[in-house]
């Protein structure tokens, strides 16, 4: 999708127009938390096709356990609506020591020019698990938008979610993470 292709890691934000939400139930309650905001690196050199016989990580040859792809959220930049819940989401992600959500995309067992899906690591707060996902995949000019969800359990990353109300409102540790993220092909933006 990048193109030239580059064995320099590429750096990317999101372009205006990208959105994550992050859906729960507080009680019978539903609620958003939403930003505008994420990056990243894609390295290209461990891209691979779907079928090809070589991990994500090993290119030609060389093992090498950095991911294909990494996303990046600020947890102080998603934002609830309700200032005391941007606080307790603070708190319960252990945003003091972990201020990022880290999606990292070790691979693209299956491909085309329209779906992937992926294989990788969730890092939520400071705990990292596996994660498969897909996504949609529209080429527009010089931009990628991906859109997609995924389900996410926060007691599998041991987040102790709030108790609001003094205990009689339980937030549930089920959340749907929707997203559409719009990148923008830069070949300035290559890392070091």
């Amino acid at each position: 999708a990048v193109s030239p292709m580059s064995a320099q890691p590429i750096a990317w934000q999101a372009a205006p127009g990208s959105w994550i939400h992050i859906d729960g139930r507080a009680g019978p309650i539903a609620f958003r938390c939403s930003t505008e905001h994420a990056d990243g690196t894609f390295r290209p050199a461990h891209a691979r096709r779907a079928g090809d016989s070589r991990g994500a990580g090993d290119s030609r040859g060389v093992n090498d356990a950095r991911p294909l792809a990494t996303a990046r959220v600020a947890i102080d930049g998603l934002q609830c609506g309700i200032e005391a819940m941007n606080h307790d989401q603070q708190v319960a992600l252990r945003a003091d020591r972990h201020p990022h959500i880290t999606v990292e995309i070790s691979e693209l067992p299956v491909g085309t020019r329209e779906y992937v899906v992926g294989r990788g690591t969730l890092s939520l707060a400071g705990v990292d698990r596996p994660i498969v996902g897909s996504a949609q995949v529209h080429l527009e000019q010089a931009t990628i938008i991906l859109s997609g969800e995924v389900d996410i359990d926060t007691e599998r990353h041991g987040v102790e979610l709030p108790r609001p109300l003094g205990g009689l409102v339980r937030v549930s540790p089920h959340m749907r993470v929707s997203y559409r993220l719009l990148i923008r092909y830069d070949p300035t933006e290559v890392l070091a």
